[in-house]
C-alpha cells in the first residue's frame, strides 16, 4: 500500500498504458462520463479519490468503451 509511504513510489496507483485516449467529465459527486476518443476500443478503469491527508482511494469502476463512443459510470463510494 502507499497509504503509508513517505517516498516517491516508481510506478503511482493507476499508472499504465493504453491504445487509446479518454476523457472524464464528472457530472456530480458518483457520476462520471467516460469517452473514448481515439482510435482503437477499449477498456477504461475510472478511480476516485480522496486527500485525506494522502490520496486514498474511495471508488472505481470499469467499462469497455468502443472508439468514438461514451459510457455513463456511476461510481460509488466507501
Amino acid at each position: 500500500t502507499y497509504r503509508f509511504f513517505k517516498g516517491t513510489p516508481l510506478y503511482p496507483f493507476g499508472h499504465g498504458l493504453s491504445y487509446t485516449e479518454f476523457t472524464e467529465n464528472w457530472l456530480d459527486e458518483e457520476t462520471v462520463e467516460v469517452k473514448n476518443i481515439g482510435k482503437m476500443d477499449s477498456w477504461h478503469s475510472v478511480l476516485k479519490f480522496k486527500n485525506d491527508p494522502v490520496p486514498t482511494l474511495v471508488g472505481f469502476g470499469k467499462a469497455f468503451i468502443p472508439a468514438g463512443e461514451a459510457v455513463v459510470l456511476k461510481i460509488r463510494c466507501n
